[in-house]
């Protein structure tokens, strides 16, 4: 998806990919920025969640819809807020950690950092765990999300375009996936200012659907047998050496 800074046109636009998902889809995932495309020079304008049930309760009556926008927080900015709305109720909230100041960005001029990790959530036999963007180059919170029991953890993401940008996306997002030895979903803002190429990675790191840098819908199946194989090839938890174990001090 393209998002723009016009919330009304954002939603618009979500509201008519949704009308293009086939019935049988479990889960929609849409990119970071989704309702509300930033400068990190000003403060966005903030949705308060029951808005946002409102704006997509109709379309999650029978599937999950994993939905990115500047969260209400109460203090002077907004979280970049990932929320998941099933049957018109949110079951699942993030609110990014790891904000983007790097790169002579700084996201934290409009956006206040989130203080906690997602809590694992179940859809059908799958549990998943919410990350964004940025959150990506800290491998740990990835890890402790599949300690916790996640066995795909979603990247919304608005990936910056630049020299080995898209490189480093995919390459994240395959080692996120196979280190950890789950799937790996990332949905990605497309256009000029942003890499697109939306992925879907199994733990094997083998692509299962990618984008190109345009606006798109790609799908795919999760298979717990792929999970179960890749245990037994590779069991990386009852592996794990304690003495590796990263502590802060």
């Amino acid at each position: 998806m393209q998002s723009f800074s016009n919330p009304e046109e954002n939603v618009h636009k979500s509201l008519e990919f949704l009308r293009h998902v086939p019935g049988e889809t479990g889960l929609v995932i849409f990119p970071e920025y989704q309702l509300y495309l930033p400068d990190f020079t000003s403060v966005p304008p903030a949705f308060q969640d029951e808005r946002i049930v409102t704006l997509f309760s109709d379309h999650s009556a029978y599937r999950f819809l994993m939905v990115n926008y500047p969260q209400q927080s109460g203090r002077a900015r907004p979280y970049n807020c990932s929320s998941t709305i099933y049957n018109g109720k949110i079951v699942s909230q993030y609110r990014k950690i790891h904000l983007y100041d790097a790169a002579r960005s700084r996201e934290s001029n409009s956006f206040e950092p989130g203080t906690g990790l997602s809590e694992p959530y179940g859809i059908g036999e799958f549990f998943f765990g919410n990350q964004v963007c940025y959150d990506i180059r800290f491998p740990e919170a990835s890890r402790n999300l599949r300690i916790g029991g996640s066995r795909a953890i979603v990247y919304q993401a608005g990936w910056f375009s630049g020299e080995g940008k898209l490189e480093q996306w995919r390459s994240l997002l395959i080692a996120r996936a196979v280190e950890n030895g789950c799937y790996v979903l990332g949905s990605a803002q497309c256009g000029p200012q942003f890499t697109g190429h939306s992925m879907i990675v199994s733990p094997y790191g083998s692509i299962v659907a990618e984008a190109e840098n345009s606006e798109t819908i790609i799908s795919g199946i999760l298979d717990s047998d792929v999970l179960e194989r890749y245990d037994v090839d590779y069991p990386l938890l009852s592996q794990r050496n304690r003495l590796s174990d990263i502590v802060d001090h």
